[in-house]
């Protein structure tokens, strides 16, 4: 696997979803093992979760 960069996720009060890529080497920004889970199950689920 290739390396991951991680993503800011936003959404606007119009409903756009904004993705902003964070510098490579950012400090402390290893997701809990829950939110994982989460992506794994699907997509939504993840963006569900994140956004809690």
């Amino acid at each position: 696997m290739g390396l991951r960069t991680m993503s800011e996720l936003t959404v606007t009060p119009r409903g756009q979803l904004l993705v902003r890529d964070s510098p490579p080497g950012s400090p402390d920004r290893t997701p809990p093992d829950a939110l994982l889970a989460a992506y794994r199950e699907s997509a939504a689920r993840g963006m569900l979760d994140s956004a809690n």
